[in-house]
């Protein structure tokens, strides 16, 4: 279903971001897709024509949400914006529903071909489940939007579904990339920071896979636990105790547990920032600000835990001051690329639609070229770990331990943060399961005998393998 402004069309353009052209690079030359859906399940009276209108009303006030990227010659990439634009919401009916086929119709939506318009870039889905339940999906295209853009669309919907109107006009794009030109000075000194800091880099920067595809993969699958509130609690009180933010501790946490897995005492892993702290007034904008930067974490099996910990919180620190070079940048001049990602997100992205309960649910994870990408939500119920992992490489089994030695491993820090990190057990599984928030996703056929037995010789590796007559 299209829905159209009723303005007359007409079109204005400007070039693109540096972080616009990375995305727009990485998907033109590669088989990646970098639409991000977001999902919610939507329980009450919904009406569908009042929520439809209220989406209308949002893309009206953003103009990157009326964009499309398009190449020119002589110019490069270019945002064109229509003053109008057609809105599509794909609406479909599930009454004998299952993840499995929720997945399906959500993946089907998000990874089609596409050519960068605008009715590409920015859509919608609504797949009705029962007489009062639907799954409500935002698709946007990463060249146009960010995590802080999505919580400026999702408040804006909830206030014109409600009858309300913003009390504020939001500045336009366009508008912090002519006014935010970065001064060459700064530009050395961020290009010197990144030119040390990835220097003489030794470490491990990919997981051994399981599985070596014949063609590059970037779906993606993932595993879901949650820490308790007690454990929740005693992790930010063990990161209150050191002085560090509660992602500087997890990520210490990950990059030992990375370590352990690939053997080396240094990791690179990707972190991201909104990226808005020299946009003033970007607050309002729906756009892409966030900037990817590449963390280095090197330790000795000596080194107290609580050192790395800060350690960690004095480099992240310092990736954020640096963060005016683009990734692609950075990537062409140092020649590395991080394989493991990790993200913090502060709640479940949860909002309300006037009459309705609206709770965010994973059913997709958006496509990457990570080998595995770590996403914690922070909520008042506790911490929820999201391990998302290449489904062509990697055994879901093995991911699900990862995730059982991660809580281990956290667990031990926090119980003691001077512990020599070689001292912590974090390869000793955890016997007790963290509990599953979802239920899984997939509901495909059962493994394969060589990926159970992959499986069991990890769990157990001093356990007989096979047994033949009294051998």
């Amino acid at each position: 279903m299209r829905l159209s402004h009723p303005s007359a069309a007409s079109v204005s353009e400007f070039p693109v971001s540096p972080d616009q052209l990375r995305y727009i690079l990485a998907e033109t030359l590669t088989q990646a897709n970098y639409m991000q859906p977001a999902s919610w399940v939507i329980d009450g009276p919904l009406d569908v024509a009042r929520l439809e209108a209220a989406i209308a009303k949002v893309i009206a006030r953003h103009e990157m949400l009326r964009t499309a990227l398009v190449r020119k010659r002589g110019q490069g990439y270019l945002n064109q914006v229509q003053e109008s634009a057609s809105i599509e919401i794909e609406h479909l009916s599930l009454p004998e529903w299952s993840l499995v086929a929720i997945r399906e119709a959500i993946e089907a939506c998000a990874y089609r071909p596409h050519n960068f318009l605008h009715s590409d870039l920015a859509r919608f889905q609504l797949i009705r489940i029962g007489s009062q339940r639907h799954v409500f999906t935002t698709l946007f295209h990463h060249a146009i939007t960010d995590g802080v853009s999505g919580g400026i669309f999702r408040r804006e919907l909830a206030l014109f579904y409600a009858g309300g109107v913003p009390d504020t006009t939001p500045i336009a794009y366009r508008e912090f990339l002519t006014n935010n030109e970065v001064q060459q000075a700064e530009r050395r000194k961020a290009e010197a920071f990144w030119r040390d800091h990835l220097a003489d880099f030794d470490g491990e920067g990919s997981l051994p896979a399981d599985f070596k595809p014949d063609q590059p993969s970037f779906g993606m699958d993932f595993v879901e636990f949650r820490l308790d509130p007690a454990q929740s609690e005693r992790a930010r009180a063990t990161a209150r105790q050191l002085g560090i933010s509660p992602f500087a501790l997890y990520s210490t946490v990950y990059s030992v547990l990375l370590g352990r897995h690939t053997g080396a005492s240094s990791v690179s892993s990707l972190i991201q920032s909104a990226g808005r702290r020299h946009f003033t007034g970007s607050e309002q904008t729906f756009g892409l600000f966030s900037k990817a930067l590449i963390l280095i974490t090197r330790w000795s099996e000596t080194m107290p835990f609580a050192e790395l910990a800060r350690a960690t919180r004095r480099n992240i620190g310092l990736c954020l001051q640096n963060e005016i070079v683009p990734y692609q940048d950075v990537v062409s001049d140092s020649g590395m690329k991080a394989r493991f990602g990790i993200n913090w997100l502060p709640g479940r992205q949860d909002f309300d639609l006037q009459g309705c309960e609206v709770t965010r649910q994973y059913f997709v994870f958006a496509q990457s070229d990570h080998d595995l990408n770590f996403r914690i939500v922070d909520d008042a119920q506790g911490v929820l770990l999201y391990l998302a992992f290449n489904r062509s490489q990697f055994l879901r089994a093995r991911v699900e331990e990862f995730g059982h030695q991660f809580v281990a491993l956290l667990s031990d820090a926090c119980a003691d943060p001077q512990c020599a990190i070689g001292a912590l057990g974090a390869t000793q599984r955890s016997r007790r399961a963290p509990p599953a928030v979802l239920p899984p996703v997939r509901e495909g056929a059962a493994e394969l005998v060589h990926a159970l037995f992959l499986r069991q010789a990890r769990l157990q590796p001093q356990a007989t393998a096979i047994e033949c007559a009294e051998q």
